[in-house]
C-alpha cells in the first residue's frame, strides 16, 4: 500500500458528560470505544508506514458545550474544572496510546462541539476527522436549529470524516458506495487503503440510472428496445466498475436498480458490512445531495460505522458560522 494513501494527522472529537451515578464528568461512553479506534486506526498507519515517512499521531478535541451565561464569563475556569474531572479518563486514553507506541494531544474547548472541532481539524491540516454518531433524540425545531453534531462535520468537514459506530470494531468487510463520478476514484483509493490497513473484503455498489427509459417508452417495441438498453447501461457500468477498481486487491462488485439509500442497507445487512465508504459529493448540481440523502440514512438507522471522503480542498478553510 502507498504510505501517502495513510492517514497522518487525525482529530478525533470527543463528549463529556455528568454520570447519573455519581455526578462526576466523564467521557461519554460511546467516545471510549472510538477513542480506541482512532488509536488502532493510527497504530496500523504506523505499522504500514515505510521508514522516513512521518508517524501518525492523534489529537483528541475534548469541548465544553454548556453555553450558559456563567460559561461565557467564567470559561476558561469552567474548562480547567472540566479537565480536572476528566483527568482519569484523559490517562486511560494516554496509556492506551502509550501501549500502541500513537503520539497524542488532548485539546480542551468550549463552545459549539462541531464548531470548535472543524477549526482544530483545520489548523492541523487533518486527513481525517474521527467522531460517534450521536443518536439523541431531538424535536424538530432543535435538529433544524442547531443540527447534529455529526451531520454537520459531514456537511462541512474539508476533510474525510470516519463515523464511528459503538458496535463496530475494526473493519472487516467494507462497502464502497460508487456512482462513476469523478469522487468515486478517492472512495476506492481510501476503501483500497483501509482495506489494506485491516486485512478487510471489499465490496462496491454501484446503483444504476436508466435516464432514456421515458423516451424508449415511445418506440413501437418498447419492452425489447428497454431490454437492450438496460444490458447495455449494466455491461457499461460493470466495465467502468472493474477499471475503477482494479489492482492487486480483488474487489467483489455489486449493481443495483434501486436508490442507493434503501439498498445498501440492504447490502449491509447480507453482507455483514461495517464499514462504509462512500463520497461527500454526489453527481454535478447535486453537491452534498448524498451527504443530505444517503449517509444520514445511514446514520440514523443503520448500525454501521462510515468513512466518508471529501473532493481536494481548494483555498484557505471556510468561514465557520452558525
Amino acid at each position: 500500500m502507498k504510505a501517502e494513501a495513510l492517514p497522518r494527522q487525525i482529530v478525533c472529537g470527543l463528549a463529556c458528560q455528568v454520570s447519573e451515578a455519581d455526578g462526576r464528568i466523564r467521557l461519554a461512553e460511546t467516545d471510549r470505544h472510538t477513542t480506541r479506534q482512532a488509536i488502532d486506526l493510527a497504530s496500523r498507519a504506523n505499522l504500514g508506514s515505510s521508514s522516513g515517512h512521518s508517524q501518525t499521531s492523534v489529537v483528541f478535541v475534548h469541548v465544553v458545550d454548556w453555553l450558559t451565561e456563567r460559561a461565557a464569563q467564567d470559561g476558561p475556569d469552567i474548562v480547567e474544572a472540566v479537565r480536572s474531572e476528566l483527568a482519569p479518563d484523559l490517562d486511560e486514553i494516554s496509556a492506551h496510546a502509550a501501549e500502541r507506541e500513537v503520539s497524542i494531544r488532548h485539546e480542551m474547548k468550549l463552545g459549539r462541539p462541531w464548531r470548535e472541532l472543524l477549526k482544530v481539524a483545520d489548523s492541523e491540516n487533518a486527513d481525517v476527522i474521527v467522531i460517534s454518531p450521536r443518536r439523541q433524540r431531538q424535536s424538530l425545531g432543535s435538529r433544524i436549529f442547531r443540527g447534529q453534531t455529526a451531520t454537520r462535520i459531514l456537511k462541512e468537514s474539508t476533510c474525510p470524516v470516519w463515523v464511528v459506530e459503538p458496535e463496530c470494531g475494526p473493519p472487516r468487510r467494507i462497502l464502497s458506495l460508487l456512482d462513476l463520478s469523478p469522487v468515486s476514484e478517492m472512495v476506492v483509493t481510501a476503501a483500497r487503503a483501509l482495506g489494506g490497513l485491516y486485512g478487510a473484503e471489499l465490496y462496491g455498489l454501484c446503483c444504476l440510472d436508466y435516464p432514456s427509459d421515458i423516451s424508449l417508452h415511445r418506440l413501437p417495441k418498447a419492452r425489447e428496445a428497454m431490454q437492450a438498453y438496460h444490458r447495455e447501461v449494466r455491461t457499461d457500468a460493470l466495465a467502468k466498475l472493474e477499471q475503477l477498481t482494479a489492482g492487486e486487491t480483488k474487489w467483489k462488485l455489486l449493481l443495483g436498480e434501486d436508490w442507493v439509500g434503501r439498498l445498501a442497507p440492504r447490502v449491509i445487512d447480507e453482507k455483514k458490512i461495517d464499514l462504509v465508504v462512500m463520497g461527500g459529493v454526489s453527481k454535478p448540481r447535486l453537491a452534498g445531495a448524498l451527504l443530505g440523502t444517503t449517509a444520514q440514512r445511514l446514520l440514523d438507522h443503520v448500525a454501521v460505522s462510515t468513512w466518508v471522503v471529501r473532493p481536494e480542498r481548494q483555498g484557505p478553510p471556510p468561514h465557520r458560522d452558525d
